[in-house]
């Protein structure tokens, strides 16, 4: 289940600046955080140093128009989802 979605740029930061993820550590400290991006050059880099779990988002416009191969494992999530509906929320 999730407490709060939360897109970036609906709340003015712009990624991968580390406040604005600071900001969630504080506000929820005892909470496991999960990041879905479609862009590894920036979605990915902080939160995975932080600990976050990070899921890309395939898709013909998303994740999928980049060559995984060429990025170093700072830049990758953790793991790949085809369709929010693969998300187990329960």
């Amino acid at each position: 289940l999730f407490d709060e979605i939360v897109i970036s740029e609906e709340i003015g930061f712009e990624k991968p600046d580390e406040s604005a993820y600071n900001l969630f550590k504080i506000r929820y400290q005892d909470y496991f955080f999960h990041i879905f991006g479609d862009n590894p050059l920036i979605d990915f880099v902080v939160p995975k140093r932080l600990g976050w779990n990070c899921i890309g988002v395939n898709g013909e416009k998303n994740i999928n128009h980049f060559n995984m191969e060429d990025l170093s494992v700072e830049y990758l999530p953790n793991s790949f989802i085809d369709s929010f509906l693969e998300i187990d929320i329960e």
